[in-house]
């Protein structure tokens, strides 16, 4: 299942490149890049609840490709296809981490300030591929708790080009959607059910990427 969503993924981002070749200049390249990562979670209002743990950013990583394309010369298209490890922790303890890998597609809408400097606003989409905690270096899949499997995002972010083939980005991307179907059944003593609470888990993420460009332009 894993593998056939990254293929038609792929497939779409391949026959959009394509198609865009053959109609425009496009600039065509490849990404690395660092995320720091967290979670907001929020836990429905029960007076036996003692609120949403805490969390703190951690520090993940992503590997893609991406394509832009120029619509006038103040404003262009972009779109990124990556592979994108996702990952915060209890403030309480470090030792106890939660990762996501994801296969995210995002759409961008870039306005140039500048040159070399541009702003860039967009939705993005992640398809996850697994879900793990992490407690003194063992693992344990809770892929089984984030049955919607979709991230749906917001992004904001700038580039710079640095050099004619390589740019430095920096995004924030917001999550728009409860990324888990996960639930607590609160108990009396003599264990009859009192209340089912829902809790709501937001992916945030900031981003530092490195940008290579194989068909950079001469300017």
């Amino acid at each position: 299942m894993y593998m056939k969503t990254v293929f038609s993924l792929f497939f779409l981002y391949s026959f959009s490149v394509v198609l865009l070749q053959a109609q425009t200049d496009p600039q065509i390249g490849v990404k690395i890049g660092a995320n720091l990562s967290n979670v907001k979670f929020t836990i429905g209002e029960n007076a036996f609840s003692t609120g949403a743990p805490n969390t703190a950013y951690s520090l993940g990583y992503q590997v893609g490709m991406w394509l832009n394309v120029p619509v006038s010369p103040k404003l262009d298209f972009r779109s990124e296809l990556a592979y994108s490890n996702e990952r915060y922790q209890m403030s309480d303890s470090g030792e106890w981490k939660t990762s996501f890998n994801y296969i995210d597609l995002d759409l961008l809408v870039g306005y140039h300030l500048f040159k070399n400097l541009k702003m860039e606003i967009g939705p993005g989409i992640g398809k996850m591929l697994s879900a793990k905690w992490i407690v003194n270096d063992n693992e344990t899949d809770i892929h089984d708790d984030y049955k919607k499997g979709f991230d749906v995002s917001l992004n904001f972010g700038m580039l710079y080009r640095l050099h004619r083939k390589f740019s430095i980005g920096f995004r924030y991307n917001q999550g728009l959607n409860d990324i888990n179907e996960r639930k607590i059944l609160f108990t009396d003593s003599n264990g009859l059910n009192l209340e089912v609470i829902e809790i709501d888990e937001i992916s945030r993420n900031f981003q530092l990427n490195l940008y290579y460009t194989f068909n950079a332009n001469s300017e």
